[in-house]
């Protein structure tokens, strides 16, 4: 299944987010009032119980396509960061994998990992 989710603050277009998952596991969330409003990670934790047992992360910077560009009402070159992910629920065992395409000038990213 794929999830195609356009983030805006003050209605302004932030980030756009590409998501893949299993139908079969994850149907409901498709249909789940709560996709507007909540990040997947949140929905598939409080629906499934799942949280990632690893997490494969590559994040770059880029610039904008054309298409982009429309969609974040930018000029064609401007700033990208592109994260890319990969949740684990077991070692070797893909459940999600994420494409972020966050505006350059908008966002600022901090991580925090704890074991």
């Amino acid at each position: 299944m794929f999830i195609k989710r356009l983030r805006l603050v003050d209605n302004e277009p932030i980030s756009l987010h590409h998501t893949y998952l299993s139908y079969d596991k994850f149907k409901e969330i498709y249909s789940s009032d709560r996709l507007e409003s909540e990040q997947l990670c949140v929905l598939i934790e409080d629906e499934y119980g799942i949280t990632p047992k690893k997490v494969l992360e590559t994040l770059e910077s880029m610039t904008t396509t054309e298409e982009v560009s429309q969609i974040f009402e930018t000029e064609k070159g401007y700033p990208l960061l592109i994260l890319e992910d990969i949740m684990y629920e077991e070692e070797a065992k893909p459940y999600e994998y994420s494409k972020v395409i966050f505006r350059g000038d908008k966002v600022k990213l901090k991580y925090e990992f704890n074991n």
